[in-house]
């Protein structure tokens, strides 16, 4: 999920909501003993344009479960 400001301020006129299932696995550091691993992460929320193109507000739920 990456953005340019441009594709933001396109897409805000729209409207905007994601609901998404991602994987996380390859992100893991295997000397990393911290994090052992990571279920699929859920991410749904909503993005809107506030002061006229200038700034982006997200409200997102992130769900998932680290071991």
């Amino acid at each position: 999920m990456k953005w340019t400001i441009q594709e933001l301020a396109k897409i805000g006129r729209f409207g905007f909501s994601i609901n998404e299932m991602i994987s996380c696995d390859r992100f893991l550091a295997p000397d990393d003993p911290d994090i052992l691993s990571i279920s699929d992460v859920h991410v749904e929320g909503s993005m809107r344009i506030v002061n006229r193109e200038e700034r982006f507000e997200f409200s997102l739920r992130i769900q998932c479960t680290l071991t």
